[in-house]
């Protein structure tokens, strides 16, 4: 079964504080790709019901946009630059993404780079 490690940590100048959750289950759902500089509502096609999604993470190299289901995005989530957005439950991902299951997503960046997608998702009974 695909597993994911989702790590946190949290530094201050006395010290560290870190953990790790490992998410498992029956599918896994990831994509890399690679976008140009000024890219605007590129298609990245992949569905998710995201009742059924345990874990995810967005990434971008670049501060990007990302938009579901439409250019007008029926969920918008803002990247900053590698500052991954992770959700490591379901209710996370249902805050994330409150509108609609995910049909295809749209990415725009002005200064361009790698974009990733990772997911855990339950497809089983």
């Amino acid at each position: 079964m695909p597993t994911h490690t989702i790590v946190k940590s949290y530094q201050i100048a006395s010290g560290l504080l870190s953990g790790q959750e490992i998410v498992i289950d029956d599918t896994e759902l990831n994509a890399d790709l690679l976008l140009a500089p000024g890219a605007v509502n590129v298609e990245l096609d992949l569905a998710l019901v995201r009742a059924k999604v345990k874990a995810l993470c967005f990434n971008c190299a670049a501060d990007c946009t990302v938009k579901t289901n439409t250019t007008g995005g029926a969920d918008q989530v803002a990247l900053v630059a590698n500052t991954p957005v992770i959700c490591a439950n379901n209710t996370e991902v249902l805050a994330l993404l409150p509108t609609a299951d995910v049909t295809i997503l749209f990415l725009s960046s002005a200064a361009g780079g790698l974009f990733s997608f990772r997911s855990i998702i339950h497809e089983g009974p």
